[in-house]
């Protein structure tokens, strides 16, 4: 009720739009009353409230999921095993994205909601949504698809992604290896010798993501006189000749910086925008 009342005031039909958005995408599914009746597995509801980004276009109101919330001494989270650390060495992967002239940066759309969870799995995710009305009984909607909020989220997506690179290394060697070795969460981040490398590249990565049912959002380089890529909205930064002063890339969402000391050669010196 309390975030109800809150939507009520600035975001009812924005909050609204994103539970439907989820539907449209296969990310949630509405239950019925057959379904309410007749699963005999374990059930577990989640809470969700809203996360505001007025200075955002596109998605103004975001939905979060918690599943550390507690219900009588007990959260989902709880259950679950976070599992091995797979994320690649962010050093390593900076140090290898300056060896070629030519820089790549693209962004997996959607990584964690692509990935689909087990009907067991799906129901310990159940929600409760009424588009706002407080005059009526909430709906139950489960979500099918992996959630940002859970303890093994990111493993469970790497884990799918690494799988659907190692499916495609045969046709696309070269793209499955960079999926494998210069990816950190949702973005890859390579360069490449030349243009004509970088074109075959980023066809063969969207190619080889499509085993998966992934795909890209958008790819940025520093070169900016070829089709390379997609819609891109991203300046990512300046390379100077003896350190990266900044570097910055969105990781779901969230800015970081790193500085790297004495590195000698100077590829390029600024990235532009590519539209």
């Amino acid at each position: 009720m309390s975030t109800e009342k809150r939507l009520a005031k600035h975001a009812k039909h924005a909050y609204q739009k994103q539970i439907d958005n989820m539907i449209e995408r296969e990310v949630a599914r509405k239950l019925s009353r057959k379904e309410l009746e007749t699963y005999n597995g374990p059930i577990h509801y989640i809470s969700h409230h809203e996360v505001l980004k007025p200075e955002s276009k596109t998605t103004p109101v975001r939905i979060v999921f918690n599943s550390s919330a507690r219900y009588m001494g007990h959260a989902l989270n709880d259950y679950w095993a976070k599992g091995p650390h797979l994320l690649n060495d962010l050093l390593g992967v900076l140090i290898r994205f300056r060896e070629n002239s030519v820089a790549l940066i693209g962004d997996i759309k959607k990584m964690y909601h692509t990935v689909k969870i087990k009907t067991i799995e799906q129901h310990t995710h159940r929600f409760l949504s009424r588009n706002m009305d407080t005059t009526r009984h909430p709906d139950t909607y489960v979500i099918q698809r992996v959630s940002f909020g859970d303890k093994p989220s990111g493993t469970t997506a790497t884990v799918a992604l690494r799988k659907t690179a190692e499916m495609g290394q045969n046709n696309y060697p070269q793209a499955a290896q960079m999926i494998k070795e210069n990816t950190y969460m949702n973005d890859v981040i390579e360069s490449v010798s030349c243009e004509v490398v970088a074109r075959r590249l980023t066809r063969d990565t969207e190619n080889l993501l499509k085993e998966g049912s992934f795909k890209m959002k958008e790819w940025i380089s520093n070169v900016s006189e070829c089709e390379l890529f997609s819609v891109s909205s991203y300046l990512i930064g300046v390379l100077n000749k003896n350190y990266i002063a900044f570097f910055e890339v969105s990781l779901s969402g969230v800015p970081f910086g790193a500085e790297l000391a004495g590195l000698e050669s100077n590829p390029w010196s600024t990235f532009s925008r590519n539209n």
